[in-house]
C-alpha cells in the first residue's frame, strides 16, 4: 500500500533536494539501527515523509554529515544525523511491512504475493522482535494490529464507502506522525489525508487485479469507480494543501510544499491514466524523478 509519496524534483532547489536526499539516507541508517541490516529493504519514501513531519513537529534541528554510503562505500553522501524521529518512523515501517506480508500470506488472492509473503515472513518476524526491543514509538505494534483488524473487518463486511474503508489506515498514518509529539492540528490533518489519499490511490491502482482475483476493493463493481476515486483523491489533496500552508516555518517546509503542490497531483494524474508507481521513473518524459 506504499510507494506513492514522490516529490517532483524539477521544481526543487538544489539545497532542498539535497536535504530530502539526506533524509532518505538517514532513514536507511535508522532502519538498520532499529531492525538490523536486512531492514533496509523496507525503505519507502512514505516513511521518509512521516519522519520529516515528526521532525518538524518536534522542532528537531536538521543536521547532516558527509560520509560514505554503507551500500556503496565508493560514494560519499549527505546523511541526516537527526535520528530520533526517523527511528520512530522506521519502527512503524518495519512493523507494517511484517503485518502486510502476514496478511498477504493469509488472505491475498494473488499467488505471487502469497509466495513472496511466505518466503519473507521469517525474516520480518526476526526484524519485528528487534523493533520490540528497541523501544521507540511505544505501543506501535498494538496500534498497527488494531488498525489492520479494522481494515480486515471492513473487507469482510464488503464496505463500499471510500471514507469508511480508508479511515483505519488514515488514522494509523496520523498516529505514526503524532505519537509522543506536541499537538498540532494542521500536522494531524496533513498526516490523516496523506494516509487517506494513499489508501484510495492504492485501491484504484489495484482495482483491475482485485477484480480478477476476487479480492476485496471498495471500488469493485462500480461503473463510476474512476470518478469516485478522483473525487475522493481531490478532496484529500485540497485538505493536504490547506494543512501544509498552516505548518510552522522550518527548513523542511519546501519538501511538504513540493509534495502537496507537485508530487501528489502528478502521481494522481499518472495513476488515473493507468500508470503504476514503479514505472514512473522509466517514462521518457520523466514526469517524476526518483532518488
Amino acid at each position: 500500500m506504499f510507494g506513492y509519496i514522490r516529490l517532483y524534483k524539477p521544481e526543487m532547489t538544489y539545497k532542498d533536494y539535497a536535504r530530502y536526499h539526506s533524509l532518505y539516507c538517514g532513514m536507511c541508517q535508522a532502519l538498520k539501527r532499529v531492525g538490523g541490516p536486512l531492514a533496509r529493504w523496507t525503505l519507502q519514501y512514505d516513511f521518509v515523509f512521516l519522519g520529516a513531519l515528526r521532525m518538524l513537529r518536534a522542532g528537531e534541528e536538521f543536521k547532516a554529515c558527509n560520509c560514505r554510503c554503507p551500500l556503496n562505500p565508493f560514494k560519499k553522501v549527505n546523511i541526516c544525523v537527526s535520528q530520533t524521529q526517523l527511528e520512530a518512523s522506521a519502527c512503524a515501517s518495519l512493523l507494517l511491512a511484517h503485518y502486510q506480508l502476514k496478511d498477504d500470506a493469509e488472505d491475498c488472492g494473488s499467488l505471487k504475493k502469497r509466495l513472496r509473503a511466505c518466503l519473507l515472513l521469517p525474516i520480518t518476524a526476526g526484524i519485528k522482535r528487534r523493533v520490540a526491543k528497541h523501544g521507540t514509538l511505544k505501543g506501535s505494534e498494538e496500534k498497527i494490529r488494531q488498525a489492520l483488524e479494522r481494515l480486515h473487518a471492513a473487507e469482510q463486511a464488503g464496505e463500499t464507502s471510500l471514507d469508511v474503508a480508508a479511515s483505519p489506515f488514515a488514522e494509523l498514518v496520523q498516529w505514526v506522525a503524532s505519537e509522543g509529539m506536541p499537538p498540532h492540528e494542521a500536522a494531524d490533518r496533513l498526516a490523516y489525508h496523506v494516509g487517506r489519499w494513499i489508501y484510495i490511490a492504492d485501491a484504484w491502482e489495484d482495482l483491475q487485479e482485485d477484480t480478477q482475483n476476487g479480492a476485496y476493493n471498495p471500488l469493485k463493481g462500480d461503473p463510476q469507480a474512476r470518478q469516485r476515486a478522483e473525487f475522493s483523491l481531490n478532496a484529500s489533496l485540497m485538505e493536504i494543501n490547506r494543512a501544509v500552508a498552516e505548518l510552522p516555518e522550518s527548513p523542511l517546509q519546501p519538501i511538504f510544499e513540493n509534495l502537496a503542490l507537485q508530487g501528489l497531483p502528478r502521481m494522481q494524474k499518472f495513476l488515473l491514466e493507468g500508470g503504476h508507481p514503479s514505472h514512473i521513473i522509466k517514462r521518457k518524459d520523466r514526469i517524476h524523478e526518483s532518488l
